[in-house]
């Protein structure tokens, strides 16, 4: 089954999110993660044909589906030896485009068993289960009653737990406390082992360790890596993993992303060390948030209350990725300067406004006719709409526009 990466990243980051978010409110967390032993292949066949029933499906749709499903064999390959024919009574049929779509149907009615109090996270046959409160007999009681409602809806549509791949995590920040005691079919859940307090830095570096020692092809390379990084989260690791792994990479940010992409071609892991503030953030920003924001832009009438709310969220954007809250009592001029910045934005949707507007001059038809308004006829009584050749004024064309062009801009 194939999956973007974004399902990955989402879920990762609503993991980590949620981890670092009760970590500074000294509130404690339980995930719980679960594993469906051969999910894919032990899919309920007539629950799915229930779940279209459900949804109001009728007509060719399900019969197709029935006549998709049923009457499936399979062969087990041993090098160049295949086995004999076997009936596939449940699951769904291997390498099909409509084989994940009819087990994400049935497999997503799984998050209606849990209560509202708790979360749910589904990533294939993956499921976790997570609590948050201050007190641990509560969150056993919250966590123990969804374990029970699942594995009663696991039972109902033929699914089966794997209790040894069952496992729960508990977040903490307090320095006496008992583990939770947890059950699943009448046996114990296991708690991960011993854990160790570290702060976020200490938290990166073990992190990196553990990648350095388990992955014999990972690299680690950025500004001062091999003298502790800036952040001091590679302390230690060049002389124990050596120069060859660890080490200093004189180049800058964009030359640091291109080296670990070649380093990521060549099959080895590629770690590096960038100031996320300093081009990491913007270049999100500039790749992901300004073009979502700017879609359509050559064709908007803009005032000067849009101009006005233009500039504060670009100043807002600029504020979250410098973490400068709003009791900082900071004004925008000092926030320009700190990032070594001027506003663009306004400046940028003019820009491609004047190009789009000198195009359709150049071209003289339909458009032209269209955007000047220059039909038979007078106008209108008061005062007029203003239009768009007239939102772009003289001072603001003539930044990217030659002198004689200007009064096309200016409706003269």
């Amino acid at each position: 089954m194939c999956l973007s990466p974004e399902a990955c990243c989402q879920r990762y980051s609503a993991v980590s999110g949620r981890t670092i978010a009760h970590w500074t409110t000294w509130s404690d967390w339980k995930p719980l993660s679960n594993d469906l032993e051969k999910a894919y292949d032990t899919t309920w066949r007539y629950g799915i044909l229930k779940d279209l029933f459900d949804l109001d499906f009728r007509g060719r749709l399900p019969i197709f589906i029935l006549n998709f499903l049923k009457d499936r064999h399979f062969k087990v390959k041993a090098e160049n030896t295949f086995s004999s024919s076997y009936h596939q009574e449940n699951g769904v049929l291997q390498g099909s485009i409509l084989s994940p779509m009819l087990f994400n149907l049935k497999i997503n009615n799984i998050i209606n068993s849990i209560p509202k109090n708790a979360n749910t996270s589904l990533f294939i046959d993956d499921f976790a289960i997570c609590a948050e409160g201050k007190h641990l007999q509560h969150l056993e009681r919250t966590i123990q009653l969804c374990i029970y409602n699942v594995q009663k809806w696991v039972s109902k549509n033929s699914f089966r737990f794997s209790v040894s791949k069952t496992t729960c995590v508990h977040f903490h920040r307090q320095r006496i406390y008992t583990e939770p005691a947890l059950h699943l079919d009448c046996q114990p859940i296991l708690v991960k082992g011993e854990t160790t307090r570290m702060n976020f830095f200490q938290s990166v570096t073990s992190a990196l360790d553990l990648a350095l020692g388990t992955d014999s092809s990972a690299v680690l390379f950025g500004e001062d890596v091999a003298f502790g990084g800036v952040f001091r989260c590679s302390v230690g690791l060049k002389d124990k993993y050596g120069a060859e792994r660890v080490f200093n990479s004189p180049i800058s940010e964009q030359g640091i992303v291109a080296f670990g992409i070649g380093v990521a071609l060549t099959g080895a892991t590629a770690i590096a060390e960038i100031q996320f503030a300093d081009y990491i953030f913007p270049g999100f920003d500039q790749c992901y948030i300004e073009p979502v924001l700017m879609y359509g832009c050559e064709a908007w009438t803009i005032s000067k209350q849009i101009q006005n709310k233009l500039e504060a969220t670009e100043m807002w954007f600029l504020r979250r990725m410098l973490r400068i809250p709003w009791t900082a009592k900071k004004t925008n001029e000092r926030v320009l300067n700190e990032a070594n910045k001027r506003r663009s934005l306004v400046r940028t949707i003019r820009k491609r406004q004047a190009t789009f507007l000198g195009h359709v001059m150049r071209r003289g038809k339909l458009e032209h006719l269209v955007t000047t308004g220059k039909f038979e006829g007078k106008r209108s009584r008061g005062r007029q709409w203003m239009d768009w050749p007239h939102g772009l004024d003289q001072e603001k064309c003539q930044i990217y526009w030659p002198p004689s062009k200007i009064g096309i801009c200016g409706g003269t």
